[in-house]
């Protein structure tokens, strides 16, 4: 079994090591389908070495056909097909010890946080971390979603991310929380400052 690497959450090319066995940055939108696509073959390997024949009907057919869609942008329906998947993985009677099939909402979150919807990708890896899923990926996925409200210029939201999971990693998230509040007070300061600089004085108008 292959153990995830910690990592500081402010390089901004910092990558993880899953599970797995494989390294990827975080997922954005557009990197979304390569990230996926890199998983599964992973994903495919592991499980076929673990007895898992790629012929056998229900094994892989949700798995491949989720990264086609991903590929294509069809987001809803690639959710719908990673968890068609997790479920017939939930449903076997004998998996390999290491496998925890609620891995797969990871990747649920990562389409839908590269797709806009935050809210929906805190949920997943809500139910994830509930899940018992390895908790170095769970706290990289919350620190993304704190760097998605932070490139949308919400350093109040990406501050309250950080604040309510800081527990999973008090280390890397006071580290980030740290720069966060500090770029937060500098932009408060200049909006202040902005505020209080009087307007122009019109010239007197002429005879």
């Amino acid at each position: 079994m292959f153990y995830p690497m910690n990592h500081s959450p402010d390089l901004p090319q910092s990558s993880i090591k899953f599970s797995f066995g494989i390294s990827s940055r975080h997922s954005s939108g557009k990197r979304l389908p390569c990230v996926v696509s890199l998983l599964l073959l992973c994903l495919v390997a592991l499980l076929s070495t673990a007895g898992c024949s790629p012929g056998r009907k229900g094994d892989f057919g949700h798995l491949e056909k989720a990264d086609e869609l991903s590929r294509s942008g069809e987001y809803g329906k690639a959710i719908e097909e990673y968890r068609a998947h997790m479920n017939y993985r939930l449903a076997l009677k004998k998996r390999p010890q290491w496998e925890n099939p609620y891995f797969y909402l990871i990747l649920i979150g990562d389409i839908q946080l590269g797709s806009g919807d935050v809210d929906a990708a805190e949920q997943s890896y809500i139910e994830a971390r509930d899940k018992e899923v390895d908790p170095y990926l769970i706290s990289d996925r919350f620190r993304g979603i704190a760097r998605w409200y932070e490139s949308k210029g919400d350093l109040k939201a990406a501050i309250a991310v950080l604040e309510r999971y800081r527990p999973l990693d008090t280390m890397l998230y006071e580290s980030m929380l740290d720069r966060l509040s500090r770029e937060l007070t500098e932009k408060e300061d200049r909006e202040r400052a902005a505020r209080m600089v009087p307007p122009p004085m019109s010239s007197p108008a002429s005879n």
